[in-house]
């Protein structure tokens, strides 16, 4: 296990993974900022390589849950661009990234487990 720290919207990933997890990150970000990280990830994944993304997920019309409405509410307070993350939302942003084989695993805690592979070497 390899963990990287610096300014992922700027700094180089590297190359050569298996496996990267994105654990409650992608509601900090615009979904076209989000796209473009998340192609960074691709870049950065051998063949067959994974993304794990833990997030706390809220329905297409942005109302529930209830605890994900509130981090709604408080990524468009807090931040620039944030906001919580639909499973449409997220399922755009890895296709966009050319990821393929996406899943999406509710947990018993009221968050989701998405994963996705890099199926192709390119």
């Amino acid at each position: 296990i390899t963990m990287l720290s610096g300014d992922l919207m700027k700094d180089d990933f590297g190359s050569g993974y298996d496996a990267v997890l994105m654990s409650y990150l992608l509601n900090e970000y615009s979904i076209w900022d989000n796209i473009a990280l998340m192609q960074k990830v691709y870049d950065s994944l051998n063949k067959g390589g994974t993304v794990y993304i833990h997030q706390q997920i809220i329905s297409d019309d942005k109302t529930y849950p209830l605890n994900a409405t509130m981090e709604s509410i408080n990524m468009l307070v807090n931040t620039p661009n944030g906001d919580a993350m639909t499973e449409t939302d997220l399922w755009i942003i890895l296709k966009e990234s050319n990821f393929q084989e996406i899943k999406f695993r509710q947990t018993e805690f009221g968050t989701c487990v998405v994963t996705a592979k890099k199926l192709s070497s390119f």
